[in-house]
């Protein structure tokens, strides 16, 4: 991921399109636009995990 994102000049911004929070199982799902500085975009999806010091990316799709 890091080479593709230095490929395309690294990340103008990054958009919050949809989330979803599951309280049951301390799990959320985050839709994001991610904006590069070469005008490229693409839509990606993460999981994230409730621990006790925040909300962390598993990165393991």
């Amino acid at each position: 991921m890091k080479k593709e994102v230095e490929k395309k000049g690294g990340f103008k911004s990054i958009e919050i399109l949809d989330e979803k929070i599951y309280s049951e199982t301390d799990t959320a799902v985050v839709k994001v636009r991610v904006i590069f500085k070469d005008g490229s975009s693409g839509d990606e999806s993460y999981t994230l995990h409730k621990t006790k010091n925040g909300w962390k990316i598993n990165m393991n799709k």
